[in-house]
């Protein structure tokens, strides 16, 4: 059995490889974080402040409290990847799901969700966090929902095309007349 065209290409591609390497990489040192981690990333020493450069016992040196910046990389990997990944789940959930109704539902429906998503993509996305953070007590769970709702809009009009593309579609045009034809010879038979 052999490998598809894509996976393939994908073999042989030396920028792909690099890349999924790098995010490997990353996952890597956001799982192992407890052990890779030399230091605790809380704890710091403040005669050490900014005193141990890059080298030694400290690779990427101290912070100004004098806590190990090389653990606090490796620690703060394991919430830029939830963060990331949570974030995008919902924003792809809600987008998804609202442009399939806008797609299929069209009229009214789709024009109100696709002004919504015009309001959103106007607002600069990181003004719209800051202003949300702002309003409401920041924490992960609020930034998980807020990010996810300020990037709902580009997968919404994404996924509404391509359903509006499938709604004019030869074959779903030929089982709309079927069904219809089906419809309309059973309003036609006696009973």
């Amino acid at each position: 059995m052999s490998a598809s065209p894509v996976v393939a290409r994908l073999r042989r591609d030396r920028f792909f490889q690099f890349g999924a390497a790098l995010v490997l990489l990353v996952v890597g040192c956001a799982l192992l974080a407890p052990w890779l981690a030399p230091y605790d990333p809380l704890i710091g020493d403040l005669r050490g402040a900014y005193l141990k450069g890059p080298g030694g016992a400290y690779p990427l040196g101290t912070d100004t409290q004098g806590r190990d910046v090389l653990s606090r990389v490796i620690w703060g990997a394991r919430i830029s990847l939830g963060v990331g990944l949570i974030a995008q789940s919902i924003a792809t959930a809600l987008g998804v799901a609202l442009g399939l109704v806008a797609g299929y539902y069209g009229r009214w429906v789709d024009a109100t969700v696709m002004r919504l998503a015009d309001i959103t993509l106007a607002f600069p996305a990181l003004l719209l966090l800051i202003a949300v953070a702002a309003a409401v007590r920041p924490s992960l769970p609020v930034i998980f929902v807020v990010i996810g709702i300020v990037g709902w809009a580009g997968m919404a009009r994404l996924v509404r095309s391509q359903v509006l593309v499938l709604r004019s579609a030869d074959y779903v045009t030929a089982a709309r007349a079927l069904r219809s034809e089906e419809h309309t010879s059973e309003l036609q038979s006696p009973i």
